[in-house]
C-alpha cells in the first residue's frame, strides 16, 4: 500500500474563524498553494483511490483539493481519529479495513507527524516536521501497522510546487 501523509494547507487563525479551531477555514493562498501541490503530486505520478480527512474544516478543504486534482472518484473518509488528539490506533485500523492499494491521509501537526512516526519506526519517538501542505510518501509491505512503513519521499511544498509537467 502506498500512503501520502499530506498537512492541511494554510489557513485562517481562530480569531477569522470566530474563535473556532474546528472552523478554521483554508486562506485564498492556502487554496492556491494546496492546488499547485496537488498538481505537483499527479505529476510526480502519485495516485490514490482513497482519501482520509480530519474532519475540520481546513483539513477537508485540503483533501478537497487533492480528491478533484488526483481524480480520486469515492466521497472523503472523515476520520475523528485524524483530528487533533486523535487515537492512531483506530486511523491504522481504517487504513487496513479500506483493501486499497492507495491512500492520502490528511490532517494536523503534531498528530500527522506522530503517525508518521508509528508506520515507520513503531513509535512516537521519530520526528516529522511537516510544514503546511508537505507530504510524506510511505510504502506499506502487507498490513499498515506500528514500524510496518518505509519512506519512499518527503516533499516540503515549495519543493512539490514547482515541478512542472516538462520536469
Amino acid at each position: 500500500m502506498e500512503l501520502y501523509l499530506v498537512r492541511h494547507a494554510i489557513a485562517e487563525d481562530a480569531a477569522q474563524a470566530g474563535g473556532s479551531d474546528a472552523g478554521r477555514e483554508l486562506t485564498e493562498e492556502g487554496r492556491q498553494r494546496c492546488g499547485e501541490v496537488a498538481r505537483g503530486m499527479v505529476r510526480l505520478g502519485f495516485e490514490s483511490e482513497i482519501i482520509f480527512s480530519s474532519p475540520l474544516a481546513r483539513a477537508r478543504q485540503t483533501a478537497e483539493i487533492l480528491r478533484e486534482a488526483m481524480n480520486v472518484k469515492e466521497e472523503l473518509s472523515l476520520l475523528d481519529s485524524l483530528a487533533p488528539g486523535g487515537d492512531h490506533s483506530e486511523t491504522l485500523k481504517q487504513l487496513a479495513r479500506c483493501g486499497r492499494s492507495a491512500a492520502v491521509i490528511v490532517g494536523h501537526m503534531p498528530d500527522l507527524s506522530e503517525l508518521a512516526s508509528v508506520l515507520v519506526a513503531g513509535n512516537h519517538e521519530s520526528a516529522f516536521h511537516f510544514k503546511k501542505n508537505a507530504v510524506l510518501a510511505l510504502s506499506v509491505d502487507g498490513c499498515p501497522g506500528p514500524g510496518s512503513a518505509v519512506v519512499e519521499g518527503f516533499l516540503q511544498p515549495g519543493i512539490i510546487r514547482r515541478v512542472r509537467k516538462d520536469d
